[in-house]
């Protein structure tokens, strides 16, 4: 970027960041801010205003340079920074206690609120509001021993399921809930690091609908979730909205009917390698439709992955098989006891014994004929092959279910959304990044 005052040019690199600031200026986040956090108050003597604060943050986040939030102010140096917040400010401006300072106003107010209101006037400003939600959760682990004993505060830094693989670090839980193909997110608010997502996301999905009230959006959603959203204490029971999610496998009806054999299930062919069926089902003492799907892709995929994990198996059933054809047991009821453990290990394998009385020459040397033997107790002779049933119920089927009865070509219709919002959701999953 090159600026001329008078005599004096100067160039700056400007990057990307014009970009993101563009963006913020069309969408008018700092001065939806300032509106939000002042109201009719003016503060015109306040030389970097809330508004213009989160933007800075916001580019500082994007900038790819790992700033802390205290350096904003070095991040800034040698960047065209009047023209990238639309303000006359400085960098030496963007200290550590204005920043802070604005943070502070931000939580008094509400964060979650704050980001609501901004993201759904954004959303109908724009057009951008779809009929769908997807809500997912993901844990921030934090370093350090975080016990605070001011019990008022909103959330707990404690130990829970990290999702990070980090059991043994404290962590905060957050909730974002996004919408339609713009994928824009409406509704994000921290949770303590212990919160479940079988009770959470119900609780979020009640506070989206009461903040739609507060805001007068009439628009109602359909909530698509992971299988923590299906349970009998709460969807069941509450069926003010629509939704889409997977039934866990846990259940024993879902077990039963993703391990059945896909020829007993007439199966609709769909885009992409889908087939899927539907099933009724009165779990939880509700009438509901459950919707099998089958991927051909996952499938392939997935047999793929357990065939490695298979050989891998074979080469160590085969050891298992070396020692325990080589151990001699006192009793025969320890033998059998033995290899039906053995059994249990290795699912996949069908192993066929035969338990025979081992005898022992009472002289060393070679032994006549006919020489007396002691039986010293009992061995196991094995074979095996792979069981070919149980190889079949590897494929990969997903329980989904759908709301309310319908016609056949409404069903089809259907069935397409649904496969697109569960893919949709799966997206979320792995994009939910901090």
């Amino acid at each position: 970027m090159l600026e001329v005052s008078g005599e004096e040019m100067q160039t700056f690199a400007m990057d990307h960041h014009g970009l993101v600031a563009a963006m913020c200026k069309e969408l008018g986040i700092a001065d939806k801010i300032n509106k939000k956090l002042f109201e009719e108050k003016v503060q015109e003597d306040r030389v970097v205003k809330p508004g213009q604060a989160v933007v800075a943050m916001i580019l500082n986040g994007l900038g790819f340079t790992n700033r802390r939030l205290y350096l904003t102010h070095q991040f800034f140096e040698g960047k065209p920074i009047e023209r990238l917040l639309g303000a006359p400010i400085q960098s030496s401006d963007l200290t550590d206690y204005t920043l802070g300072h604005a943070l502070d106003e931000i939580a008094a107010y509400g964060s979650s609120k704050l980001f609501g209101e901004i993201a759904f006037k954004i959303a109908l400003e724009n057009n951008l509001l779809g009929a769908t939600n997807h809500l997912d959760t993901t844990s921030i682990n934090v370093q350090g021993e975080y016990d605070i004993e001011d019990k008022i505060s909103l959330i707990e830094i404690t130990h829970g399921y990290s999702k990070d693989h980090r059991p043994d670090l404290k962590q905060i839980v957050l909730s974002l809930v996004v919408n339609g193909p713009a994928e824009i997110p409406l509704w994000m608010e921290p949770l303590s690091g212990n919160s479940s997502d079988k009770k959470s996301f119900h609780e979020t999905i009640a506070r989206v609908k009461a903040f739609q009230k507060q805001i007068d959006c009439e628009t109602k959603f359909k909530w698509v979730g992971d299988s923590a959203l299906y349970s009998k204490e709460h969807l069941l029971k509450d069926n003010g909205y629509l939704w889409l999610t997977r039934v866990p496998e846990t259940i024993g009806e879902a077990k039963t009917l993703v391990t059945t054999g896909k020829q007993a299930f007439v199966w609709i062919a769909h885009d992409k390698g889908y087939q899927t069926t539907s099933v009724h089902s009165e779990y939880g003492g509700i009438k509901q439709r459950w919707l099998l799907v089958f991927s051909s892709q996952a499938y392939e995929r997935e047999k793929k992955t357990f065939m490695k994990k298979l050989k891998k198996q074979e080469e160590e059933l085969k050891k298992a098989l070396w020692h325990l054809g080589n151990e001699i047991y006192n009793c025969e009821e320890d033998a059998k006891k033995s290899i039906k453990s053995l059994k249990k290990k290795y699912p996949y394998y069908q192993i066929e014994e035969r338990i025979n009385g081992h005898y022992k020459h009472l002289k060393s040397g070679r032994p006549k004929a006919g020489a007396e033997q002691l039986f010293t107790g009992y061995q196991i002779e094995t074979s095996f092959k792979q069981d070919e049933k149980g190889l079949k119920k590897c494929c990969i089927q997903k329980v989904v279910l759908y709301w309310q009865p319908m016609s056949w070509i409404q069903k089809i219709i259907l069935m397409s959304k649904c496969l697109k919002s569960t893919n949709h959701n799966r997206e979320l999953k792995e994009d939910f990044v901090f």
